[in-house]
C-alpha cells in the first residue's frame, strides 16, 4: 500500500506517518522516493494505535515496538517485561488520571491476552522420526541407523546413531551431538543472550528492515516438504523469532557448535507450542551427519560473518555439498568499506578471523564459486555506531558498517 492509502485506512496524516518513519517506529519498504507498506508495517501501525490508546508516549511506544521486534513475543522474559510496563502505566493513570478509565480497561485486556504465558504447558520434543532419512555418516556417506532409542510419539529423545564404518554419535535429550566439540578459545555459548543486549535503536531498525526483507522472500517461496537449514545460531538466530510467520511443513535443521545454546533455544521454541519438525545438531565443524544434497533452503542470517570469525573460509564453501542443485539461500551479510580499521580491530580481538570477512566482494565471489547466482538483493542501510553491544565490539565509531540482504539460487 502507498502512504496515501495507509493514511486513509488508519485516519492518520501522511506527515505523521513520515514522522513515524523518521523515528524508526515503522519501517516500510522504500522504492526510490516512494514507500510501500506491507502487512508487517501495517501491523506496526496497529500496535502504535493500540499503545497510543493506552496512553503510552511515543518514546514508550518506540521502546515496546523495539522489544517486540527483537523478541517477536517469544521470550517469556520480554513478555513479563511488557506486562510490567503495562501494570506500571495502569498505576500511573489510576493515580493521576482517574477519568481515563477506558485506557485502564484496554490495559487489563492486554495483560489478559498475554497471561497464558505463565501457566503454559510445554510439550517436549526430540529428533523427529522423519529426519532419520537425512541423517548420514559424514565419513562414508551411508545412512545412519538407530540403536537403544527412547521413542515417544514422533520423536526420538535418546539413543545412538551408528554406521557400519564405525562412526557413532549420540542423541541426548532430543539433540544430536557429534564428537566435533568447540576448540576455539575465543568463543563461548551465549546463554544469557549478551549479543542481543545494548543494541542501539538505529541498529535495531536495520535488523527489522532485514527481517522484513527476508520474510518477504521466504513467504514468496514454496516451502512445502522442504528441508530448511540455519547454522551458527549462537550469534543470531533468525528462525527462532520467525517460525510462527513462515509457511511450511518441512524439516527445519538447526546447527550450532554449542549443545548448551541448542538446549536453551530448544526449550524456548518448545514454549511456542508449534507443531513443527525441528532437528537440532551440535557440531563445531562443517562435516555434518547429513545427507549430501538434502537441503533446499539455507538461512544465512549473519551466519557467514560468524563462521568467518573462527574459520579461514566462507560458510558456503564449507557446506555447499549439503545443498541440492535447486537450493536457495536467503540471508543478510554485514560488511565494511575496504581498508576499514574495524576489520583490523576484529582480527585483534579474534585472531582466528578470516581476512576476507566483512568483505562484500569476496562474499559474492564465494557464492559464485559454488554456482549460486544472486537473484535479488537490497542494501538495507548502515550504521556508524553499533553502541556498546558485545557482538560488534570491534566496530570503531564513525566507520560505516553496512547491511546487505540477498537471495541466491543455484
Amino acid at each position: 500500500m502507498k502512504i496515501g492509502e495507509v493514511s486513509k485506512l488508519f485516519n492518520i496524516s501522511s506527515d505523521t506517518l513520515r514522522y513515524y518513519i523518521n523515528l524508526g517506529i515503522i519501517v516500510p519498504h522504500r522504492k526510490g522516493h516512494l514507500f510501500e507498506f506491507d502487512e508487517s508495517t501495517l501491523n506496526d501501525i496497529k500496535w502504535i494505535l493500540k499503545l497510543k490508546a493506552m496512553n503510552f508516549s511515543l518514546n514508550e511506544i518506540y521502546d515496546i515496538i523495539s522489544l517486540r521486534r527483537v523478541s517477536n513475543w517469544v521470550e517469556p522474559e520480554d513478555i513479563e517485561d511488557y506486562i510490567f510496563k503495562l501494570k506500571e502505566k495502569k498505576g500511573f493513570i489510576g493515580a493521576k488520571l482517574l477519568h481515563l478509565k477506558e485506557s485502564i480497561k484496554k490495559i487489563d485486556e492486554e495483560i489478559s491476552t498475554f497471561s497464558y504465558v505463565v501457566n503454559y504447558k510445554i510439550n517436549k520434543t526430540g529428533v523427529p522420526l522423519k529426519s532419520l532419512e537425512y541423517l548420514y555418516c559424514p565419513l562414508c556417506g551411508k545412512q545412519l541407523s538407530v540403536e537403544n532409542a527412547k521413542i515417544s510419539r514422533k520423536y526420538i529423545y535418546d539413543g545412538i546413531l551408528i554406521c557400519g564404518c564405525g562412526y557413532e554419535i549420540e542423541i541426548i535429550d532430543g539433540i544430536v551431538i557429534t564428537k566435533n566439540k568447540n576448540a576455539s578459545l575465543y568463543d563461548k555459548p551465549d546463554l544469557t543472550r549478551e549479543l542481543y543486549k545494548d543494541i542501539p535503536s538505529d541498529l535495531v531498525t536495520l535488523f527489522q528492515k532485514s527481517y522484513n526483507w527476508m520474510l518477504k522472500k521466504l513467504n514468496e517461496t514454496d516451502l512445502k516438504n522442504k528441508v530448511i537449514l540455519e547454522t551458527h545460531v549462537n550469534a543470531y538466530f533468525f528462525l527462532y523469532t520467525h517460525l510462527k510467520k513462515i509457511n511450511g511443513d518441512g524439516l527445519f535443521i538447526i546447527i550450532d557448535k554449542f549443545p548448551e545454546t541448542l538446549y536453551m533455544y530448544k526449550e524456548k521454541i518448545e514454549f511456542l507450542g508449534l507443531d513443527l519438525d525441528i532437528l537440532y545438531i551440535a557440531d563445531s565443524s562443517c562435516n555434518y551427519p547429513l545427507k549430501n544434497g538434502s537441503v533446499d533452503l539455507l538461512i544465512d542470517f549473519f551466519g557467514t560473518n560468524e563462521h568467518c570469525i573462527y574459520k579461514n573460509t566462507f560458510l558456503i564453501n564449507d557446506i555447499q555439498k549439503y545443498l541440492n542443485e535447486k537450493s536457495e539461500i536467503t540471508g543478510t551479510y554485514f560488511y565494511f568499506e575496504p581498508f576499514s580499521k574495524s576489520i583490523k580491530q576484529l582480527t585483534k580481538e579474534y585472531p582466528e578471523n578470516y581476512e576476507s570477512n566483512f568483505n562484500l566482494a569476496e562474499f559474492k565471489k564465494s557464492l559464485n564459486e559454488e554456482k549460486f547466482k544472486i537473484d535479488d538483493y537490497e542494501e538495507i542501510g548502515f550504521t556508524n555506531d553499533s553502541g556498546d553491544n558485545l557482538a560488534f565490539s570491534f566496530h570503531l565509531k564513525g566507520e560505516k558498517m553496512s547491511l546487505y540482504a540477498f537471495d541466491a539460487r543455484r
